[in-house]
């Protein structure tokens, strides 16, 4: 996370250094700040006056000393990362409370210089979500966004992943933010309309993050969407080599290219398809998919007017089966490259269907710009959760 440190908290400083030791809370604060950008944790920006004080107060460590004088001969690039960042911290004086300023959509958190104390408090942003898979996830989808915009965002990432384990996760957010640590949680909101409730795995963490929002440097993304996995538009899926259920992807297409009912596929169970019991009893759900029924007969199993005469159990659409852990695999890490290389082996020795190795290079050449490919219900989504995540987890090279 972006960490700036205020004229105030270096005049506090100055005003008090009679007073201070290699052992007050405010040194102690500026070395671990220090410390968290020479482990590649953090990443700092400070005026030209507070940095040139820095690299000469004879109270911090050397290594510190050290940090803050290469940030001095970088300068002229710690701007863009304010620029570019949505949330930051600021470090003030620390005669200064605890203060949040929300405006639009930053968020810049006011802390006092004694906040980063203890070590573990500038320690490795916590990227919580309520599996491993979801935290890797997000990591690695903000890190495509960083590659595709390399030219103006030289930026790192850097988190430290923690599973919440379905719904237990509010009792793992509420440890790790009151052990001081910063934490960025990220939940699925499980609507399946607009105007639903939310889940209560997301309304536990709200409350949780309720009682923080105040004192801590924490952050609860609620996804816009029914789950992560309503994140990859069908297009998307279909580019994924072991992706299975082709067939329902296919007809899903029809949905995504329809700019009239695309955004149908932000609140469909899309990785477990739709039953009977789902909507039966359920009006508000069954009317807002009536549309599907009506526009997309091929993609349902029966029609609008007969879904409470059907079983519970009545599959009234198919899902996708696993179909995020291939998009994981394959577009957003090398899956795709690996098995294009793989046939290339073979293709030395057997003969390939052209078109194999062609729907294979066209993927891997959608994959390159893939924020570019986006369809547009999903446009504002990607664009909005990548940069809160690399907001958080915005890091540079460590320094050698």
């Amino acid at each position: 996370m972006l960490i700036k440190i205020d004229e105030t908290a270096i005049q506090y400083i100055e005003e008090h250094y009679e007073s201070l030791n290699l052992q007050s809370s405010e040194i102690k604060s500026l070395d671990n700040i220090a410390k968290s950008f020479y482990e590649g944790y953090h990443t700092i920006s400070a005026s030209l006056e507070v940095l040139e004080f820095l690299t000469k107060l004879d109270l911090l460590e050397y290594k510190s000393k050290r940090v803050y004088s290469y940030l001095l001969s970088k300068f002229t690039f710690l701007p863009a990362y304010e620029d570019f960042c949505t949330d930051y911290i600021i470090v003030k004086s620390s005669d200064v409370i605890f203060r949040k300023v929300e405006n639009d959509n930053k968020c810049i958190f006011e802390v006092p210089l004694r906040y980063f104390t203890d070590f573990m408090s500038a320690g490795p942003t916590i990227l919580l979500s309520e599996d491993i898979s979801d935290c890797i996830f997000y990591e690695k989808l903000a890190a495509k966004y960083i590659e595709e915009n390399r030219q103006r965002l030289n930026i790192n990432l850097c988190f430290d992943h923690v599973p919440g384990n379905g719904g237990g996760s509010y009792r793992v957010y509420k440890h790790k933010v009151e052990a001081g640590r910063i934490t960025l949680a990220i939940a699925d909101s499980d609507k399946t309309y607009p105007e639903d409730n939310i889940g209560d795995t997301l309304l536990k963490l709200n409350t949780t993050y309720n009682l923080y929002k105040d004192n801590k440097v924490t952050n609860l993304i609620a996804l816009n969407v029914r789950e992560k996995e309503n994140l990859i538009a069908p297009s998307l899926y279909l580019m994924c080599t072991n992706s299975g259920s082709k067939e329902s992807l296919n007809k899903l297409l029809k949905i995504e290219v329809s700019s009239e009912f695309s955004t149908l596929l932000k609140y469909i169970d899309l990785k477990d398809g739709i039953k009977a019991k789902a909507l039966k009893g359920n009006e508000n759900r069954k009317k807002y998919l009536e549309s599907l029924f009506k526009e997309f007969s091929d993609l349902v199993a029966c029609s609008y007017e007969e879904i409470d005469d059907q079983d519970d159990e009545f599959p009234i659409m198919e899902g996708i089966g696993r179909g995020f852990e291939s998009f994981l695999s394959d577009v957003l890490d090398r899956g795709l490259e690996k098995k294009l290389e793989e046939k290339q082996k073979i293709a030395q020795k057997f003969s390939i269907p052209e078109e194999v190795m062609k729907e294979l290079e066209s993927s891997i050449t959608i994959k390159s710009q893939l924020f570019n490919h986006l369809p547009n219900y999903l446009e504002e989504e990607w664009q909005s959760l990548c940069q809160k995540i690399i907001s958080w987890g915005c890091c540079a090279h460590p320094v050698a």
